[in-house]
């Protein structure tokens, strides 16, 4: 606190409108001169969360949460006052105090043109994904590995083209310095002299911080001799520092807290279809310093513990007469997309299925058991690790 003064406080609350930050996060609906949605601190049916743009606050009823921009902030993103500050200040680009010294203005700079350049990076590859020719082949690998198009959008996929000067040729018409390429871990050296691609006929994971902004890369090899690496990720930058970042994490932060679990996941594409089967609150397995799971599951978990888990949920549910809505979008892996899952429960009781319950992919009209079949949403199966 003694190192922000309270006219810069003021500057920084005053640069980050309350509406536009809390909007960022949950959908807020006009009501009167005021704006309401539901509490994203505690469980409700009906809005009592409230924001006021004319005071800069906001109020739950509910549970009693209340305060600035500062404090939504620090709650919403499980901060403290200072990391908060340094936040809002970030998106407000208002430099604070202990930044003021030469040394500090310089590498504040050296990351804002890195995450420029990690930017306009990814939304080269999505546009070479989305229709370009050397997109082709790994627009048909996701075709295959059954990922939506609405997954590739929000985790903003991409594909290298299979060249070893593209970077090089569109981060010098982009005006990019082959050096901060370079630093960006984009670009190699030649010995001889030059620059050539680190990421050539790759599929693109962009890998982002808590704030979503893009920070470095995962590539995956998508065809080429077996000499090549399965995946070639990003050198540590100053934006980027291996073992504190987590794929994915932006996206599932808020679902794990609210859950008070996570789970890792395999790799990139496992944990994209659990996004896409409905649970958030999945981490890919390759950030090693730290391994949150789920009691009784190990850190491997794959995609088929999550259907199969959720599928032997839906059976309780329907014994009782409770909602099904957890069923997941996706198939469960190693089901062919002709022949929907069936769930077989052994014995019932006033509390549903017992304990032996599973998910099964018996025939239609098995007689061995009490049966039930249930279609997804979807005939696409998410298979494997990436």
């Amino acid at each position: 606190m003694a190192l922000v003064s309270q006219s810069t406080l003021e500057q920084i609350r005053a640069a980050n409108d309350i509406v536009d930050v809390i909007g960022a996060h949950v959908p807020l609906k006009r009501n009167g001169a005021n704006f309401v949605c539901l509490c994203p601190f505690h469980k409700e049916k009906s809005p009592s969360f409230n924001v006021n743009p004319s005071r800069q606050i906001f109020r739950c009823f509910g549970c009693g949460k209340g305060g600035d921009v500062f404090t939504f902030v620090k709650e919403y993103e499980n901060l403290d006052f200072m990391d908060a500050v340094r936040r809002l200040a970030e998106r407000a680009r208002i430099p604070l105090e202990m930044d003021n010294d030469p040394a500090a203005r310089d590498q504040r700079s050296i990351k804002d043109q890195l995450l420029k350049l990690h930017e306009a990076i990814t939304q080269r590859w999505q546009q070479c994904l989305a229709g370009e020719a050397g997109g082709q082949v790994a627009r048909e690998y996701l075709e295959r590995r059954g990922v939506p198009p609405e997954a590739v959008r929000e985790f903003r996929i991409g594909a290298a083209p299979e060249a070893w000067d593209d970077t090089v040729n569109w981060a010098k018409a982009k005006g990019f310095s082959p050096e901060l390429c370079e630093t960006a871990g984009l670009i190699l050296r030649r010995d001889s002299g030059g620059w050539y691609d680190r990421f050539r006929g790759r599929l693109m994971f962009p890998i982002c911080d808590e704030q979503g902004r893009v920070i470095a890369f995962s590539g995956r090899v998508l065809q080429g001799d077996e000499k090549q690496a399965k995946y070639v990720n990003s050198p540590e930058t100053p934006i980027f520092t291996k073992g504190r970042v987590l794929f994915a994490l932006d996206k599932a932060k808020r679902p794990i807290l609210d859950a008070g679990k996570a789970i890792l996941a395999e790799g990139q594409l496992d944990t994209i279809a659990c996004h896409a089967a409905g649970s958030a609150t999945w981490w890919p397995r390759k950030a090693r310093h730290s391994r949150p799971t789920r009691p009784g599951c190990s850190s491997a978990t794959s995609t088929r513990w999550c259907c199969a888990s959720m599928a032997t949920r839906r059976a309780r549910r329907l014994s009782s007469g409770r909602s099904t809505r957890s069923w997941p979008r996706a198939w469960p892996s190693g089901w062919p997309a002709s022949r929907p899952p069936t769930i077989r429960t052994r014995g019932s009781g006033p509390m549903g299925p017992t304990p032996s319950a599973r998910c099964s992919t018996a025939p239609r009209g098995s007689s061995s058991s009490t049966s039930r079949t249930f279609a997804p949403r979807t005939t696409r199966a998410p298979t494997g690790a990436g």
